[in-house]
């Protein structure tokens, strides 16, 4: 697994940068298949001291991407507290798509990593309100169907996820509705 550790705000220090190693990679115990791991760390000027470092950290493997953040007073408890976070998805992602007999249909024997709609959700909460476009993030869709899309949407916590339908190919989003059930969104062929 490759782990890359990024700052802001922050100077990075060997001691640091071995730590939010060292706790990320325990990941890859639960979960082989993470091929990267990227950690940011900052530091941000808070009026509560328990909030002033915020760590990110995000695992790509093939079937998700798994993603935290968390907030804390100093850098060593937010890695803590981002690192316990991931291995509850990570176990949430197990159980819900190793351990139903899913592996074949999620994970591609070529490996190949799929990331969601995630992205432009955090797009959605770092704009500011000028609406003016100040993030673009690109990221491969993969085919799947509606079921298994709704699967990677409660998987990462998210209201709503874009992906390609398998069985017609176009580009479509799943969403929760808000008595509870779900909606299917699907662009028009061409």
């Amino acid at each position: 697994m490759e782990i890359t550790v990024q700052t802001k705000n922050l100077d990075l220090s060997d001691d640091i940068r071995s730590y939010a190693e060292r706790k990320i990679s325990r990941l890859g115990r639960y979960l082989p298949a993470i091929e990267a791991a990227t950690v940011e760390l900052t530091r941000e000027a808070a009026k509560s001291a328990q909030n002033r470092v915020v760590a990110q950290a995000t695992l790509d493997c093939p079937g998700a991407i798994l993603r935290a953040e968390e907030r804390a007073p100093d850098v060593y408890r937010a890695i803590d507290a981002v690192a316990d976070v991931l291995k509850r998805q990570v176990d949430r992602f197990k159980g819900k798509l190793y351990w139903k007999g899913r592996v074949a249909a999620t994970i591609p024997a070529g490996g190949v990593a799929i990331q969601t709609a995630e992205a432009v959700a955090e797009a959605e909460a770092e704009s500011p309100s000028t609406g003016e476009l100040v993030k673009v993030k690109r990221f491969a869709l993969k085919p799947m169907a509606p079921d298994e899309a709704v699967e990677h949407m409660a998987l990462l916590g998210h209201s709503f996820f874009l992906f390609r339908d398998a069985e017609s190919g176009l580009f479509s989003v799943v969403y929760q509705r808000r008595d509870g059930d779900y909606g299917l969104i699907q662009a028009e062929g061409s």
